[in-house]
């Protein structure tokens, strides 16, 4: 049963909560497989590494809430996300316009130009994922998930976007990226600094074949010019991206301990290969 109504996260208002998912549920489906040896998704901290079928949730937002997010931009985005099957509709859309530009491999989509993409559906959605995971502190499988450490001005401005009363946040960008890989990752990540504190911080969250960016502090004009949060708000697609994403990966298998259950079906898997 829920905790008596409180204030949700979002809306403020003194209502039943919702056990409010950290990342949508749809984006598990993409790390199971039903038929394999290790049907659930494995999960790494850079520590210890389990198999889980726990989704990370808690009771955050009411109904309304979850509503307006759904609406607002989860079912557009997750609807043209990276299938399991591998199909990747929203990169589809994308490659049927012309780049902007091309520069270092990458191409880069003014969105503008791009009326099959609803900018302001990306835009919600990768603005709502970074939010849950500025507002609070989370429980994950993995272990405790410590909220991004963002200016609680910057935060309160989110949420007033994401309520549509107030403009997107001043302060910060968002860069998104797609993989131009054939079969690109079936992975996820939860939103992580990827920079000490200098000019600016650096926060990063990959979901199967698409990876946000969010900046805030004194942001290099070259990178706000790129973001999606920004006219002509761009995409980009890169050719690197699932090398990097393959490095941070290879550095979770390295440097994570598997539990002796999951130890069992690696070694099982690596026999039934030989």
């Amino acid at each position: 049963m829920p905790p008596t109504p409180k204030p949700c996260a979002l809306c403020l208002l003194n209502k039943p909560l919702l056990a409010s998912h950290f990342l949508p549920a749809a984006i598990y489906k993409n790390l199971i497989d039903p038929t394999g040896l290790i049907k659930n998704m494995i999960a790494s901290n850079l520590s210890k590494a389990s198999e889980e079928s726990k989704q990370v949730k808690q009771y955050l937002l009411c109904q309304d809430c979850e509503i307006l997010f759904q609406q607002g931009g989860e079912s557009w985005v997750l609807g043209r996300r990276l299938m399991p099957n591998g199909s990747f509709e929203l990169r589809d859309l994308l490659r049927q316009a012309t780049p902007a530009g091309i520069q270092g491999g990458v191409s880069y989509f003014a969105l503008n130009t791009v009326p099959t993409v609803d900018k302001e559906q990306l835009l919600y959605f990768a603005a709502s994922i970074f939010w849950r995971a500025a507002v609070t502190d989370w429980e994950t499988p993995a272990g405790h998930y410590t909220k991004l450490a963002i200016e609680p001005a910057v935060v309160e401005e989110l949420r007033k976007y994401l309520l549509s009363s107030g403009p997107f946040p001043a302060a910060i960008s968002i860069l998104v990226i797609l993989s131009a890989a054939d079969t690109p990752k079936q992975l996820t990540t939860l939103p992580n600094i990827a920079t000490k504190p200098t000019e600016y911080q650096q926060f990063d969250w990959y979901m199967p074949g698409i990876s946000f960016t969010l900046l805030t502090g004194q942001v290099p004009a070259g990178m706000q010019a790129v973001s999606i949060s920004r006219s002509p708000h761009c995409v980009a697609i890169d050719p690197k991206l699932d090398q990097r994403i393959t490095a941070a990966g290879l550095k979770h298998v390295q440097e994570s301990t598997p539990t002796e259950k999951l130890q069992k079906k690696i070694d099982q898997a690596g026999s039934d290969q030989n």
